[in-house]
């Protein structure tokens, strides 16, 4: 096919654009031996030569050997050949001596054509003597059947008419033309027209002539160094050559796009070249044509449990075969071109009930990992060792807690059914490394950044918690705003609320926590919480730091 391409050129005969040196040179020894052999057309010049009708005794003695005459009984009477011969007209002359050598001379010269046409055409040294063998042997035709006929296989008639041919003969000399030998001056003739034609294609094709005749708009004629690469038989790399313009580097690139046609390596050389190479270890380059395949004496390998990855591939023979009930099962599962290794560092075995949380296998198209995955049903395979700890159905033993990434929060928290469950959940739990608390508290977080409560999920849930001090605080927003109408719209100043001081009054009482706790150490000191900060003076442990000298009664 390749060869095809190279020959189908738009130049004169069908001139490929490029040959090698080893095909250049049988060539030449092509056309030299065309024209040694050549008898077609050097055979009758000199018969001309001899025969010529001034010559009228040899060639009336050649004439009357083929005529009526019976040129053996002349012989043997001792007749005078030259009565005979002069009953010859010069219209027998041209009959039975010029006519059939020149046809056999034009003959021998069409011979001359073809040859040279093949040989020129030819770009693969064996089809070139194959073609040139079988033009030699249908133009020797007629000596073939002279032969056989001096053998008898066409009756005895033809065979004495045969034999009395060979009988023959007549005085050879030389003839000259302007002082040159005429035949010496034909062969030279010849063999100068045939090699300078030759040298010429040869000029044109190192040139880049034919090149251009092909591909016009293959933009590299300038560039002797690229035009060397087009068709030396190597597939190079570089788009400019392999692209249809170009014919796919000349040719030399149409194994590889057809085997490969996403591939476009950067050095085709490599591809399939016995060493895995990362750049090709890829599904549109075969997994570099199988050299990233594990090798046929892994131990792994036809071990008898389908492993995943590149041992489960086309190119890999699907573990020796040890995947193919899978893949008929399943024919619609993508191939891998990856190692997919397990902790140990062997490689990971698909229908084993062993979930690998292979993502790619995670399908129904692959049966879940051939059914290893099943009770793994998450939303979003890509969330599965993302790197973040998702939650939820995600962080279950079935999926390995989210395939790993949870398992560092796992660890920090009492109970991780807890993660995700939409309640916020305080201290380990909202933490970054746990998501805060899978996204539970991230909205408490923002509104209440500095609010650090056991329950915070109380605040903010209508219900006023005002029996706990801790969130009766601005940074709890007193509550979530729970307590707005039994407390905060009760205050004069909502500020002074869990300032750091026990103010008494509307604020020291149950609804609004007792001053969001301010006053419980000095509530504990007394026997009436409500006489602090009434208006009247009490001594005793009313008038205390504690209480804030009875909530600013006892102030002189």
């Amino acid at each position: 096919f390749q060869s095809q391409i190279l020959s189908s050129t738009y130049s004169l005969f069908d001139i490929p654009f490029k040959v090698t040196p080893a095909v250049a040179v049988t060539q030449a020894l092509a056309i030299l031996i065309s024209i040694g052999t050549s008898r077609d057309v050097f055979i009758p010049i000199k018969d001309l030569s001899i025969l010529w009708i001034t010559n009228k005794v040899e060639w009336s003695r050649v004439v009357a050997s083929t005529n009526t005459i019976d040129y053996r009984s002349l012989n043997d009477t001792g007749q005078d050949y030259s009565r005979v011969f002069g009953r010859l007209s010069k219209k027998t002359w041209f009959i039975h001596i010029l006519f059939p050598n020149a046809i056999k001379i034009l003959q021998g010269i069409f011979v001359l054509i073809i040859s040279f046409v093949i040989v020129i055409q030819s770009n693969d040294i064996i089809d070139l003597f194959k073609d040139f063998a079988a033009v030699h042997i249908i133009s020797d035709l007629d000596n073939i059947a002279f032969s056989l006929a001096t053998h008898g296989y066409f009756g005895s008639n033809l065979k004495r008419d045969a034999d009395q041919v060979k009988k023959i003969k007549v005085k050879d000399k030389v003839p000259h033309v302007c002082g040159l030998p005429l035949r010496p001056v034909m062969l030279l003739g010849v063999s100068v027209l045939m090699f300078g034609s030759f040298f010429l294609v040869l000029l044109n094709q190192q040139n880049g002539v034919y090149f251009e005749l092909k591909y016009p708009k293959c933009e590299i004629f300038s560039d002797k160094t690229l035009l060397a690469k087009i068709g030396n038989g190597v597939c190079d790399g570089d788009m400019t050559l392999n692209t249809y313009s170009c014919g796919f580097d000349g040719g030399d690139c149409l194994d590889l796009n057809v085997a490969f046609p996403g591939c476009y390596p950067l050095h085709p050389a490599q591809v399939g070249d016995g060493i895995c190479q990362d750049d090709l270890k890829r599904k549109e380059c075969g997994f570099d044509n199988g050299d990233c395949c594990p090798p046929m004496d892994d131990k792994f390998y036809g071990d008898g449990s389908c492993n995943a990855g590149s041992y489960n591939t086309l190119e890999c023979g699907y573990d020796g075969g040890d995947c193919k009930g899978f893949k008929d099962k399943y024919p619609s599962c993508p191939e891998l071109f990856e190692d997919i290794k397990r902790s140990d560092g062997s490689p990971a075995v698909i229908g084993d009930g062993v979930c690998d949380l292979i993502i790619e296998y995670m399908t129904p198209e692959c049966g879940f990992e051939g059914g290893d995955c099943e009770d793994c049903r998450v939303d979003d395979l890509k969330r599965l060792g993302d790197g973040k700890c998702d939650f939820g159905s995600y962080n279950t033993d079935a999926c390995g807690y989210d395939k790993q990434d949870c398992l560092e929060c796992n660890a920090l928290v009492a109970d991780p059914s807890r993660l995700g469950d939409g309640i916020c959940d305080f201290y380990n739990y909202n933490t970054d490394i746990c998501g805060f608390d899978g996204g539970d508290c991230v909205e408490f977080n923002l509104k209440y950044p500095n609010c650090q409560v056991d329950n915070p999920s109380k605040i903010g849930d209508g219900i006023c918690d005002s029996s706990i001090p801790e969130l009766m605080t601005p940074e709890c927003g007193f509550d979530g705003d729970d307590c707005k109408e039994e407390c905060t719209d009760s205050v004069e100043n909502i500020e002074l609320l869990g300032n750091g001081v026990c103010n008494g009054g509307e604020y020291n009482t149950p609804n609004c926590g007792f001053d969001a706790g301010d006053c419980l150490e000095c509530n504990a000191m007394i026997e009436d919480f409500t006489r602090v900060g009434d208006g009247q003076c009490d001594g005793g442990n009313y008038d205390s730091d504690a209480c804030n000298t009875d909530g600013g009664d006892c102030i002189s």
